[in-house]
């Protein structure tokens, strides 16, 4: 307490507290007296000259307009000098009368503040009616008054209040566009991301001599670290999509050559460390090896990615919506959140089918040495599967193709479950039919995604690609984090045993090998037919696709 004390900008701080909640409402009324004669007849004849020409726009109460402007330069010009460097440059360029528009590049909120406490006039702003104004601030706004803008619209009733403050010899304030970089909205995060994703990969595999606290510290920031860049490539990655094509038909297709990639690099990651294992007995040098190999290669896809695509052109694209009112829209659209449905029952899923898969070719079959290899068969026929369920859903539709492939799924995973102990080779045809139902949960939820772009754009005017892959990517992760929880959860209460440091597999309680069993066919079976009602309440086929795209075309002529 004491360091506070002596400390200078403790001192600062309350100077500063007392200057804007005594003296600057003193200091106001004061010089608002002075002003009041001249600034109130403006005013006045402001609504007068409103009235008389019928214009729509009108200064509020004058006293709380000029009150605010006044206390606004004082505050403004008096109290942010002290907390941060201000330069202002060319205010004498500002014409002292007739009428004057002022823009911005609307770079920061504090920009806003910024103008308004440093220009010679008060401004009337026009803002966007879609910002989160409520409460106390959405009260503060209405006193001063604001021109409301609906972007995405045409807004003739602000145009007209626009230039009737114009006519009036007003300050118009407005502000141009938001931030945009030259790289695009979405190339931007995989030219930036690439490279933190692929150092933070290889500091995860990095083994640090600390203690047990250091390592869970070391490895919970990296994991986090490494997280965070995933997400923001894997988001710009998957928002190029709609990009790149708008038919209904190729996007089906290129998120097939999509997956197609993605199963082939995760096995052939699996295939480098096995036969890295077989030459390299040190676990920590195989480990470093293997992070720092795969976290360099890492870095060049997304980089080929933003070399070879392009974005729609910024000067054709409108401001985006607030955060706030981006993910109300997002999470109210309809389809959205049936595809979010199918997609998330199935990932589901298929994440457990990864797990169970060992474990069912260790306690049920008793071959331990095995079982990466019936993942391997599950994971590479569903690169065999993917064409043919894209071919499928050119001839049915996206819908009908998911069903249709989520009930042969149902049928190999219940088949699966039901083996005897010795059913090793039926295991191994099985896991390669299992492949079909994960082509399935792979590329067609990732296919329809696409579609909602346009499908929100008729709706709200504005194509938010961003919004949509990023609740997809973040639900994406809690289910899977959730389903794996919960999985260990349920074969903990039937008690399973976990296996010793020394690597032996130990014999696991009849009730055990029952939950893996359940895992493996009763549970997913549950989670897809779940799946198959989402799928068979979306709304958006071939045809109404085809006719949002039509009804856009004609807004844009």
């Amino acid at each position: 307490m004491s360091d506070l004390f002596n400390n200078p900008l403790f001192y600062l701080g309350l100077c500063s507290a007392f200057l804007v909640i005594c003296v600057g409402p003193i200091l106001t009324a004061l010089t608002y007296y002075f002003w009041y004669s001249t600034n109130f007849k403006k005013a006045n004849n402001w609504k007068l000259f409103a009235n008389k020409h019928g214009l729509q726009y009108s200064p509020p109460n004058p006293f709380l307009w000029e009150y605010g402007f006044v206390r606004g330069q004082f505050e403004g010009r008096g109290i942010f000098p002290l907390v941060s460097k201000i330069k202002i440059t060319g205010l004498q360029k500002f014409p002292k009368h007739g009428p004057l528009i002022v823009v911005g590049n609307h770079t920061g909120a504090m920009e806003v503040v910024l103008m308004g406490a440093y220009s010679p006039k008060a401004i009337e702003f026009m803002g966007a009616v879609e910002m989160p104004w409520n409460g106390f601030i959405g009260k503060i706004i209405d006193l001063y008054k604001l021109i409301p803008v609906h972007r995405g619209y045409t807004n003739n009733s602000s145009l007209k209040m626009g230039v009737d403050v114009l006519k009036q010899g007003g300050m118009l304030g407005m502000f141009s566009d938001r931030l945009r970089t030259r790289w695009g909205r979405r190339r931007a995060l995989l030219l930036f991301g690439s490279v933190p994703l692929g150092l933070s990969f290889i500091f995860m595999w990095f083994v640090p001599s600390f203690d047990q606290l250091g390592l869970a510290i070391y490895y919970a920031i990296t994991f986090i670290l490494f997280d965070t860049a995933f997400t923001v490539v894997h988001v710009g990655y998957n928002a190029l999509t709609p990009e790149l094509t708008s038919d209904y038909d190729e996007r089906s297709s290129l998120n097939g050559y999509r997956m197609v990639f993605s199963i082939s690099g995760t096995l052939s990651a699996i295939i480098f460390a096995t036969v890295l294992g077989w030459y390299i007995t040190d676990t920590r040098l195989l480990f470093s090896i293997l992070g720092i190999g795969l976290g360099l290669i890492s870095i060049i896809p997304p980089l080929v990615v933003f070399r070879i695509t392009k974005e729609k052109p910024a000067d054709e694209q409108l401001e985006p919506l607030s955060w706030r009112e981006s993910m109300k829209l997002t999470l109210n659209n309809r389809p959205f959140r049936f595809v979010m449905g199918l997609y998330l029952l199935s990932w589901t899923t298929a994440s457990i089918l990864a797990a169970m898969l060992v474990y069912f070719a260790n306690y049920r079959l008793r071959v331990p040495e095995q079982a990466n290899y019936f993942v391997l068969a599950a994971q590479g026929s569903a690169i065999l599967f993917i064409p043919f369920w894209v071919w499928v859903a050119k001839k049915l539709d996206k819908r009908r193709a998911f069903i249709l492939g989520t009930f042969t799924w149902i049928a190999v995973l219940l088949g699966l479950s039901a083996l005897p102990a010795d059913g090793i080779a039926l295991a191994y045809v099985l896991a390669a039919l299992a492949g079909s139902g994960i082509a399935t949960a792979y590329v067609l939820p990732w296919s329809m995604i696409p579609d909602i772009i346009e499908h929100d754009q008729l709706q709200t005017g504005q194509r938010r690609e961003g919004s949509f892959y990023a609740f997809a990517s973040f639900f994406q992760k809690l289910a899977t984090a959730l389903a794996l929880w919960g999985m260990g959860q349920a074969l903990a209460a039937t008690g399973y045993i976990t296996p010793d440091a020394s690597g032996s597999l130990p014999v696991q309680p009849d009730s055990a090998i029952q939950a893996i069993r359940f895992f493996t066919g009763p549970v997913p079976t549950v989670l897809l037919l779940l799946a198959v009602l989402f799928a068979w309440n979306y709304p958006i086929t071939r045809e109404s696709h085809n006719e949002t795209l039509r009804v856009l075309a004609e807004r844009e002529a």
